[in-house]
């Protein structure tokens, strides 16, 4: 690039990986199906968001929450790649396989340290500095997650409550009653055998037209 700055020259390769970063999120965005996918993303983060404020995790309360989230992957992504030029400045310009070797060996590194702030980040996010220097994340995330329908939102709800259970949490008692329906398996179960008659025919009955 003919830059000679170490900041600059890794603030250009970062704003660089940025915009290519975010370039992809919006040529993907506009696959009904990538959007329907963003959509359950939402309904994710809206549910975890009434959680932590202790409301009912029912559709109606879930609603008037947003989208985003401050410890979403997508804004983790945005920390590594701001670190990413801090740490590839104080590298410099050097020989190219010593700046590939560098940035091989600096991204766990990196990825650990915006794992970490990411973390502090949520637990003070009323502050206002802390919001500014987040904002790029929350930004970002408007093209990952979309408003999802009241369906989606209460399969965000069950796999909440199954998630809640696995970790061995408690589960809120003023969530949805949703049935669950067990999947039927064959005499060997998910290992393999033939289906049941019963089984067969509720794969037919769910098969797409």
């Amino acid at each position: 690039l003919g830059i000679e700055h170490p900041l600059v020259f890794s603030t250009v390769e970062g704003l660089i990986r940025l915009s290519v970063l975010v370039g992809y999120l919006l040529i993907l965005s506009t696959s009904p199906a990538v959007r329907r996918v963003f959509a359950y993303h939402g309904a994710e983060h809206m549910t975890i968001h009434a959680l932590e404020r202790g409301d009912p995790l029912r559709p109606e309360h879930i609603r008037k929450y947003p989208t985003a989230h401050p410890r979403c992957g997508t804004e983790f992504l945005v920390v590594v790649i701001a670190l990413s030029i801090v740490a590839f400045s104080l590298v410099g310009r050097q020989d190219p396989i010593v700046m590939v070797g560098s940035r091989i060996l600096l991204v766990p590194v990196i990825a650990a340290i915006g794992y970490e702030l990411l973390r502090l980040g949520a637990r003070y996010r009323g502050n206002a500095v802390v919001r500014a220097i987040m904002l790029p994340g929350i930004l970002v995330q408007k093209i990952t997650t979309k408003q999802p329908t009241d369906e989606m939102i209460e399969i965000a709800i069950v796999a909440m409550e199954q998630a809640l259970r696995a970790d061995g949490q408690p589960v809120p008692d003023d969530g949805l009653d949703l049935e669950r329906p067990q999947m039927q398996l064959g005499p060997k179960g998910a290992a393999g055998g033939e289906p049941t008659d019963d089984a067969a025919a509720t794969d037919e009955t769910i098969a797409p037209g």
